[in-house]
């Protein structure tokens, strides 16, 4: 439910265009970060989880019809790096969200 109501208020204030990577990728990852790592061995869960960014950005590239070319002509040789870039800003958004979510739960759970 809070997944759905927060697309809803992104897809009002900023478009529907807007939302995919909130519906793909944002909303539910925390939930599935969750579950892998109660479930599974880390690597397993590391594997998964960056297999399911992967698959997001494609998803969201795909839905939105991003023209790559558009993209790689004024980048040049730098578009290459682009996947790497992605990545390490998966691993930061990562380690963010986990800071953020072991705060939470020292204020919930004093």
């Amino acid at each position: 439910m809070v997944l759905l109501s927060g697309a809803a208020a992104a897809a009002a204030f900023s478009g529907l265009a807007a939302v995919w990577p909130f519906l793909i990728f944002f909303g539910p990852y925390p939930l599935l970060s969750g579950c892998l790592e109660q479930r599974l061995s880390k690597p397993l869960a590391w594997l998964f989880r960056v297999i399911y960014f992967n698959l997001a950005v494609l998803s969201v590239v795909w839905i939105l019809q991003i023209r790559l070319d558009l993209i790689r002509e004024p980048l040049g040789w730098f578009f290459w790096l682009l996947p790497l870039g992605l990545q390490a800003g998966f691993l930061l958004y990562h380690f963010s969200l986990d800071i953020i979510l072991s705060a939470i739960r020292r204020l919930l759970y004093r």
